[in-house]
């Protein structure tokens, strides 16, 4: 999103909402990827920089960074080193996805998936989630689905790394303009995860569901499942991500001719963006 926000430094919010180029709309009309830490790193360290991504994701990177530059320095045969450094090309990964540096987030991934070659390692499905949700032309679309309905069925369905990788095949079902299938894939995914120790992937997926509801018209649905991601990011002080989910409930109010209304909430996540660069 900082992209658009530079852009609006430079006009009026009236002119703001008109011009905006198409590549940036895309963007902005479909989540470029599901936040940050649905897969959980079962390190507690990395654990700690996922949830840092989701407040600063520009901080966050130069911490993985020089997290990475430090295990390429040590030995080979240095215990862990592999899994450590696989670890953070997919912390990597996701911060630049919710930068939408998307380009550089399916090298990051690309490079860990190199390194993370176990079938059910969480950290391979962490990479894969992370590549898929940053593709966007038809063939790599449709041959990212396929990698992740095959790592999808390999899990129980009631774990929480089923359960992302099904959020993720719902935002590719919706990036192919399959509303019918993505409905069912999300709606799922939000109900299976209503206990309260799966509030984040309930998030994520009502995330996700709102930007389908909104496709298909039905803005006080995408509205109710908007504010859910508002409050939660609001309640964990997830600074980023509450930019990123009030610019699409401004998206859903335009849409609605809502116009001040959506001018309100362009400027309030236009505001949070400014305080993280």
């Amino acid at each position: 999103m900082h992209r658009l926000w530079d852009r609006g430094r430079r006009v009026t919010q009236t002119a703001w909402l008109l011009i905006w180029p198409a590549a940036v709309l895309f963007c902005a009309w479909s989540p470029s990827a599901v936040h940050a830490g649905c897969i959980v790193n079962p390190d507690p360290e990395m654990r700690h920089m996922q949830r840092l991504i989701a407040g600063d994701a520009t901080r966050a990177l130069k911490q993985i960074e020089d997290r990475m530059e430090a295990a390429r320095r040590e030995s080979v045969a240095t215990p862990g080193r592999t899994e450590r450094l696989a670890s953070l090309y997919a912390l990597q990964a996701e911060a630049y996805g919710i930068l939408e540096r998307s380009a550089e987030a399916r090298n990051s991934a690309a490079e860990g998936l190199k390194l993370a070659t176990l079938p059910n390692d969480p950290v391979r499905l962490q990479l894969m989630s992370a590549y898929a949700e940053n593709v966007y032309d038809e063939a790599a679309i449709a041959a990212a689905a396929a990698d992740i309905e095959t790592a999808r069925s390999a899990q129980k369905s009631d774990t929480q790394a089923g359960i992302c990788l099904l959020i993720t095949r719902g935002l590719l079902e919706h990036r192919q303009t399959r509303a019918d299938l993505a409905i069912v894939t999300l709606t799922q995914a939000y109900h299976a995860t209503a206990a309260p120790s799966m509030m984040e992937s309930h998030v994520l997926s009502a995330e996700v569901l709102s930007a389908v509801m909104r496709a298909m018209g039905d803005y006080q649905q995408a509205l109710a499942l908007n504010q859910e991601s508002i409050d939660w990011h609001a309640s964990r002080s997830e600074t980023l991500s509450l930019s990123v989910a009030r610019f699409m409930r401004g998206q859903i109010l335009k849409l609605m001719h809502k116009y001040p209304e959506a001018i309100v909430e362009f400027t309030q996540a236009r505001k949070l963006s400014v305080i993280l660069d």
